[in-house]
């Protein structure tokens, strides 16, 4: 629309010109021959200025005019003046990056940021995200990924100084003295049954007369054996239950040495030779057999399952990962350090994309020009510019009527008309 009403000004302003010039042509009268030489004045003017904007697109009236339809004629100069004006002045690599040192991208990029993450699409794509990503893990690979590293942690392990700590803990913690008032609590419901003793009493016996046969204990156990079963079982059951009381007693001295002859074996398990020999037996049967295997699966398949419980649970990002993302964000906002470095790195690979993408900006302006064919690209440029040329049509008219009714007043007064 604006092409075509451009092009009626500039023609009516032409056809009125040439109507003036014509109508003035039977007539004699001064008036009218000072009009005449505006209107044809005016009509040189736009007959010359549509000739030379018209030359610039086509040929003028279709005649093979030398100098005319320079566009076409010069479509390839005209694209490389137009690339290369775009590429190093409009758009070269320092205006670019001048402008880019300007932009503040991380404040744009936080104040985005905290945007977002205040919507419920974020909620949602950022849920969509995680379990996408969770998807694509190969489960069996982490699987072996896990039971290999584990293993080379165990193997690497220093086994005397993991032996120390555990009997550092157990002592530090007073397990040995647990341990040992378990086994004494389980010593005691055994041996204090009616069947425990008589059979600890029938043994004693039986030792007790093998030895009388002996002529040089003979004498000395003669006494014992004539006390009988009962007598003797009877003493044993107190001895017994004197022991067991006593050993229960926190301060006993029997108590405080067996627990410090525990103590001691067991801070001096971690130099221990065979002890290491066997923990090291012990690792190499465990890592080998199946039962580490399961260990480790087991332990991946529970995690995986808690993994994908958090995961699809519909308040997951909201509640956990957005809040999470916003502290994460106002923590790096309030580390100007952080921000300026942030700030730096974003300008950096941008001007890194620039510099080795500069070029394709005017490949990318000539790859759009060549799609056209030089009839639609003439069209285009003259319906872009064609308001302005026309115009120009319109002034030569309405210049060259002044100038020509100008030009009649000066002979006038020359008396030269």
């Amino acid at each position: 629309m604006k092409k075509n009403k451009s092009r009626y000004i500039a023609n009516v302003s032409l056809g009125v010109m040439a109507a003036g010039f014509a109508a003035t042509l039977p007539f004699h009268a001064l008036p009218v021959r000072i009009l005449q030489g505006g209107f044809e004045a005016g009509l040189v003017g736009g007959l010359a200025d549509w000739f030379a904007v018209t030359a610039l697109f086509r040929h003028p009236l279709n005649i093979p005019i030398p100098h005319t339809a320079l566009l076409p004629k010069n479509r390839k100069k005209i694209t490389e003046s137009i690339l290369n004006v775009v590429e190093k002045d409009w758009l070269n690599k320092e205006s670019i990056t001048k402008k880019i040192q300007k932009v503040p991208f991380s404040s744009l990029l936080f104040n985005k940021m905290e945007d977002y993450l205040h919507t419920e699409e974020a909620a949602a794509q950022i849920s969509s995200a995680i379990r996408t990503v969770y998807s694509y893990i190969d489960k069996e690979k982490i699987k072996s990924w896990m039971k290999k590293a584990a293993a080379k942690e165990i193997k690497q392990a220093d086994k005397p100084k993991m032996i120390g700590f555990l009997a550092e803990e157990a002592i530090k913690q007073k397990y040995h003295e647990k341990g040992f008032d378990i086994l004494l609590n389980l010593a005691e419901k055994k041996l204090t049954s009616r069947e425990t003793k008589e059979k600890i009493t029938d043994y004693i016996l039986k030792m007790i007369e093998k030895k009388a046969e002996n002529s040089f204990f003979k004498f000395a156990l003669t006494p014992l054996l004539m006390a009988g079963k009962e007598k003797i079982q009877t003493a044993f059951d107190k001895a017994l239950d004197d022991l067991l009381t006593d050993l229960k007693l926190p301060y006993s001295e029997n108590r405080q040495n067996i627990l410090s002859y525990i103590e001691n074996e067991i801070g001096a398990a971690k130099t221990n030779s065979l002890l290491l020999l066997k923990a090291e037996q012990k690792t190499e049967e465990f890592l080998e057999g199946d039962s580490y295997d399961q260990v480790i699966s087991s332990t991946a398949d529970l995690l995986f399952s808690r993994i994908e419980k958090v995961i699809h649970d519909p308040h997951f990002a909201k509640a956990s990962v957005i809040p999470k993302l916003q502290e994460l964000t106002a923590k790096i906002q309030g580390d100007q350090n952080a921000v300026q470095q942030l700030e730096k790195a974003s300008q950096t690979v941008i001007v890194q994309i620039i510099d080795q993408n500069h070029a394709k900006i005017g490949g990318l302006v000539k790859e759009n020009l060549d799609k056209l064919n030089t009839e639609e690209l003439v069209d285009l440029m003259e319906n872009k510019i064609g308001k302005e040329l026309s115009w120009i049509r319109v002034n030569g008219s309405i210049c060259g009527f002044i100038i020509g009714i100008l030009l009649i007043f000066i002979k006038l007064s020359t008396g030269s008309l």
